[in-house]
């Protein structure tokens, strides 16, 4: 399936989104490209993105950070709480927001052998997983995982 267009259909759908004004962020994730090739920079890469998405979200993302310094370096579910649902519950949105977080997990997938496609494929369903829908109040926050 190598070159058949996937990452460029699953960056479209990313462009779709911003084009909207609905992409809160995106992720590619990519083997063998440091911290795209696993996890351990997503929650910090989205919670980055969606600080410039969401007019106030700076305030508690720095708060978080201010409380524990290697919050980056903690698990996966606690970044997710303490960068990103923490954070977006705390902030005032002075309007509706709807927003979309892309994940791809299609470049990585590719370039295994296929007796490793399905471990990889768990990874990054537990990664969408772990980005459930967000509901706060005046923000809807979903996910969008492309494999």
């Amino acid at each position: 399936m190598a070159g058949t267009g996937k990452s460029t259909t699953a960056r479209t759908i990313a462009q779709s989104f911003a084009d909207k004004a609905q992409l809160g962020a995106r992720f590619f994730f990519k083997k063998g490209e440091g911290d795209r090739g696993n996890a351990s920079r997503f929650f910090t890469t989205v919670a980055t993105d969606l600080m410039a998405r969401v007019p106030g979200l700076m305030s508690g993302i720095t708060e978080a950070i201010d409380a524990d310094p290697a919050i980056s370096e903690k698990a996966l579910k606690d970044q997710f709480e303490k960068l990103i649902l923490q954070p977006l519950s705390e902030t005032t949105y002075p309007k509706a927001l709807a927003l979309v977080v892309v994940v791809v997990c299609l470049a990585a997938i590719a370039a295994m052998p296929r007796t490793r496609h399905w471990n990889w494929r768990r990874t990054c369903a537990t990664r969408e997983q772990e980005l459930r829908p967000v509901q706060v109040s005046g923000l809807r926050l979903r996910s969008f995982v492309v494999f």
